[in-house]
């Protein structure tokens, strides 16, 4: 099955592999559920070993360069609630302080507004995006 977004399969195709590859690294090996009482278990990875989305790119994404790419970022819900304004306001500041372009959208709680969002900064030249899902 193959998904397009209003024509911009490429840019679906990146921002999956992105979301794979974070995924697949903040996934620790042997760690249990919170409440599960087990121990808290750390491992360090060995000498040499690397996770990078560069193992997940089976598709020859070319790799994203953040000081000249265009990011777009999607907020799901009216900022009244805390956790969104830190979370919008800690986005903004990384962004500035990487020199990254960013382009912001809220929803407001309207899917269809969060998916005219996403689809207007692909039409913009987003390259990558982050969505906070409804």
């Amino acid at each position: 099955m193959r998904f397009q977004i209003a024509g911009h399969s490429k840019a679906a195709l990146v921002v999956a592999s992105l979301a794979l590859g974070v995924a697949a690294c903040a996934s620790p090996a042997g760690s249990s559920p919170a409440g599960s009482g087990g121990a808290q278990v750390v491992q360090t990875a060995a000498a040499g070993a690397t996770c990078t989305n560069d193992k997940y790119n089976t598709a020859g994404v070319p790799k994203l360069d953040l000081k000249n790419a265009t990011v777009g970022f999607a907020q799901s819900e009216k900022e009244a609630n805390p956790f969104r304004i830190a979370e919008t306001q800690s986005i903004k500041d990384e962004a500035t302080k990487l020199g990254i372009k960013l382009i912001t959208t809220n929803a407001e709680s309207d899917l269809n507004k969060e998916i005219s969002d996403i689809k207007g900064m692909i039409d913009q030249g987003a390259q990558a995006l982050i969505i906070s899902p409804l």
